[in-house]
């Protein structure tokens, strides 16, 4: 299945690996997209955001141990935060 185009070319595993995933998408619009302003870059990051949220839905679980962790954080009082990055390929 066609997922992207880049400048006409598919964008395949390799191009997601080494210039998508894991990076920010500030630093994505940069180097893809250096003409395009800021509104147009934040437009374009929350639409990728939204994309990868909803082909997620019902497809990723908790790390083993992570929900007796935050119970355990609860249970004592202590303040919590979470970070949370997509499945390096």
């Amino acid at each position: 299945a066609k997922e992207g185009i880049n400048a006409g070319i598919p964008i395949d595993h390799e191009f997601f690996r080494t210039r998508i995933a894991g990076r920010q998408n500030a630093a994505i619009c940069a180097e893809l997209f250096p003409r395009w302003d800021s509104a147009t870059a934040e437009q374009w990051s929350c639409d990728k955001e939204a994309a990868f949220r909803s082909k997620a839905v019902g497809k990723l679980t908790p790390m083993p141990g992570l929900e007796e962790v935050i119970k355990l954080i609860d249970t004592l009082g202590l303040k919590k935060a979470a970070v949370t990055n997509a499945p390096r390929p």
